[in-house]
């Protein structure tokens, strides 16, 4: 495969190469996160794939076609630039991801070159497996889309944004973690919020993730994992705007009523600050 002949033009074939190649890769990222939940990402992550591919690729089959240079070596070597590149700029300090990177476009770049030298008799025969590849995509992104969680539990998706618009931490022992939850849900049941807990400290799930959010978007999530030493509390705001901050005021105030002298605050990359923050200081009226 490394040293066939060169592949001249055919732009259904070509479209049909740049979507399984994507395809490929997107695949290839969800199953390597190795996780149920990345399911419901693979929509997402085929889109970036296929515009990475389209982006990066294109350019460069078009440059060896024009020099009559269309191998599989050149499809792997190209594929394998692009994708260390792309870990360099997301993750530079990281050799793991950037072998990975790198070997998923490795092996993108051959499959983009196997579709183009997958021998088929005629032009209409191209088009037919082109369809059949763009179809067989447009039902894989239907089918995450479907799986992902559309409700107010999932900022991720659910408005614009990911990142908490402010954090608290409540320095407490892992055994205190039933009373910080029914403090939680008493706060969901006065506000008439959602309330889900994805899991709860156990022999077999040392973590507690709780969440608790209303119709419009504002999210406050609750968190402490295996290894961590307090409770974390983030609030999220996707559909924008400071709405957050009289529910996260009260639950605040329940929270450091219940154990005062426990708690800690973070701006919103996590870090340390002096407090009182900005957000505990009521300015005007606004919306809950």
């Amino acid at each position: 495969m490394c040293e066939a002949r060169a592949v001249p033009a055919d732009w259904p074939r070509v479209i049909g190469a740049l979507v399984g190649a994507g395809m490929f890769a997107g695949l290839s990222v969800t199953i390597g996160l190795w996780a149920g939940f990345a399911w419901a990402f693979a929509g997402f992550f085929f889109v970036i794939a296929l515009a990475i591919v389209t982006i990066v690729g294109l350019p460069l089959y078009l440059a060896a076609a024009a020099l009559g240079r269309v191998y599989g070596r050149t499809a792997a070597i190209a594929g394998l630039t692009a994708g260390v590149s792309i870990a360099m700029l997301l993750f530079p300090a990281s050799a793991l991801l950037a072998a990975a990177f790198g070997g998923c476009g490795a092996a993108s770049g051959l499959v983009f070159f196997a579709i183009l030298r997958w021998p088929l008799p005629s032009r209409a025969r191209r088009s037919m497996v082109v369809g059949a590849i763009l179809a067989l995509s447009a039902a894989a992104f239907a089918a995450s889309w479907a799986a992902q969680d559309h409700s107010c539990h999932n900022p991720v998706w659910y408005g614009r944004g990911i990142a908490p618009s402010t954090q608290f931490r409540i320095d407490l022992p892992p055994g205190a973690w039933r009373k910080v939850a029914a403090e939680l849900e008493r706060f969901a049941r006065a506000n008439r919020w959602s309330l889900r807990i994805d899991a709860a400290y156990s022999a077999d799930h040392p973590w507690l993730a709780i969440s608790a959010c209303r119709a419009d978007g504002t999210d406050i999530q609750l968190y402490r994992g295996p290894d961590d030493d307090r409770f974390d509390i983030s609030v999220y705001q996707p559909q924008g705007g400071d709405s957050w901050e009289p529910p996260m005021r009260d639950l605040h105030a329940r929270m450091r009523a219940k154990w005062p002298g426990a708690i800690d605050y973070l701006d919103a990359l996590g870090a340390p600050t002096r407090p009182p923050p900005g957000w505990l200081t009521e300015r005007s009226p606004a919306s809950s």
